[in-house]
């Protein structure tokens, strides 16, 4: 079973902290922090570059976000 640490805190200075806490990865939790599109596709660039495992939780289905956060390296949506 894979441990991941949930990000709700807009920064990628947080998604990096949280990268080196011997976890297997981060969810970037955007249903309940406020992530700007630039922030969030940051978080996952840095999370992708620590060499962890990235889910993003979308708010709601939406394709545009879906497919722009796949492209910008999570592993995952949720």
């Amino acid at each position: 079973m894979k441990q991941l640490a949930w990000q709700q805190i807009p920064s990628p200075v947080i998604s990096e902290l949280l990268c080196n806490v011997g976890l297997d990865g981060v969810v970037i939790d955007t249903e309940h922090g406020f992530f700007d599109n630039q922030t969030l596709f940051s978080c996952i660039q840095i999370i992708d570059m620590c060499k962890k495992l990235c889910y993003v939780r979308v708010t709601e289905p939406n394709k545009t976000l879906v497919r722009a956060c796949l492209d910008a390296g999570a592993d995952g949506i949720i």
